[in-house]
C-alpha cells in the first residue's frame, strides 16, 4: 500500500474507487504524511452504536 501511496504523493498514481485511495490517500497527502498504515477495526465499543448488523 505504501508503494502506491508514495507514487500518489509524487503525482504518479491515479486513484481507484477503493476507499483507502479515495479517503486514506487523499487525507494522508493533505496532511503531509510520508506513509500510511491500514487498520481494520472490528470490536464493540460501549456507547457506540453498531451500524453493521
Amino acid at each position: 500500500m505504501n508503494e502506491e501511496y508514495q507514487e500518489y504523493f509524487k503525482d504518479n498514481f491515479v486513484l481507484t474507487s477503493k476507499e483507502v485511495h479515495q479517503i486514506g490517500f487523499r487525507l494522508a497527502k493533505e496532511s503531509g504524511l510520508n506513509e500510511v498504515f491500514a487498520v481494520d477495526w472490528d470490536k464493540d465499543v460501549p456507547g457506540v452504536t453498531d451500524l453493521v448488523q
